[in-house]
């Protein structure tokens, strides 16, 4: 049993529904954990990048990013303060950074991010243990609309 509706959206298509299916097939480019930093003493300063499209499976978040370059690997770095809003449902933010290592070239590059928000949940739980089988709306930057991710598990 997955932890969570299984989603997929296109974010090129703004009457996209979030209800399609997404087993995560296919070459994933980068694997990341969310880093979970309760100070907010993480940096948020980015190269540019584009999220396509996202799917969300148990607790994997799949982003489709497109960047120019092509000459110098990219590094992704996925974090939040793992805090819930008030609101109903409660909401985290996401900030994923995008360290370009000085590429100049300027080919159209898409790559898969399937990120691990495991840490998130357990953060989210040891703060709020009645959020358990809840459901909170991530945010993350660059996505027009808010990911539901279910807590179940643990």
């Amino acid at each position: 049993m997955t932890s969570v509706a299984d989603t997929t959206s296109n974010l090129d298509d703004s009457s996209a529904t979030a209800a399609d299916t997404d087993n995560f097939a296919g070459d994933v480019g980068s694997n990341l954990v969310v880093r979970v930093d309760t100070t907010d003493g993480f940096s948020n300063q980015s190269d540019d990048f584009s999220v396509d499209r996202f799917s969300i499976s148990g607790d994997s978040l799949k982003l489709v990013v497109s960047y120019g370059g092509g000459c110098e690997p990219h590094d992704f770095v996925v974090w939040t303060n793992g805090s819930p809003s008030q609101d109903k449902p409660p909401t985290v933010s996401i900030v994923v950074v995008h360290d370009a290592n000085d590429d100049t070239c300027e080919a159209s590059i898409q790559q898969d991010l399937l990120i691990d928000l495991s840490p998130l949940k357990a953060s989210v739980l040891k703060q709020h243990p009645e959020m358990k089988n809840g459901i909170v709306s991530i945010v993350v930057q660059g996505v027009g609309q808010p990911i539901r991710y279910r807590l179940q598990g643990t």
